[in-house]
């Protein structure tokens, strides 16, 4: 069991995910629409689950992202997976997806991460490579 956190901050609205699977965000669709805030409106994803491809499919990453855009448009949306340095995941096939909607992908690895809003660059802090769309994913059994 995960708590989903859906947080609504001037024009950033972040959702935190934990290691949801598929029917907590399904509920968790249910409940920001029911509420007004269309997890679609949502500039901040965590990735479930470190990035597995378990915990999210096609139809949950339409309702909650949004639909495949073009190839090559950049929404103003981030999504991170929380990852530990060296490991495997986020798996290629869930950054693609993500990406394919739009979404640029990041990966903590091992880094402390700082993100803020309206605010100055933190003396000694720097950027995270994004992830880039992999033509070649893992197999589905790894």
């Amino acid at each position: 069991m995960s708590i989903v956190l859906l947080g609504d901050m001037e024009e950033n609205k972040f959702l935190l995910t934990g290691d949801v699977g598929l029917k907590g965000l399904e509920k968790a669709i249910e409940k920001g629409n029911k509420i007004g805030i269309p997890l679609t409106e949502v500039n901040f994803y965590q990735i479930p689950h470190h990035g597995s491809r378990h915990n999210l499919s096609p139809s949950i990453m339409n309702k909650m992202v949004g639909n495949i855009v073009s190839e090559g448009i950049k929404l103003k949306k981030v999504a991170y997976a929380s990852v530990a340095y060296e490991s495997d995941y986020p798996r290629k096939a869930v950054v693609n997806a993500f990406i394919r909607r739009g979404v640029q992908v990041y990966k903590t690895s091992g880094y402390t991460l700082n993100r803020s809003f309206l605010m100055p660059k933190r003396e000694g802090w720097s950027s995270i490579p994004e992830l880039p769309f992999s033509e070649k994913v893992e197999d589905w059994d790894k």
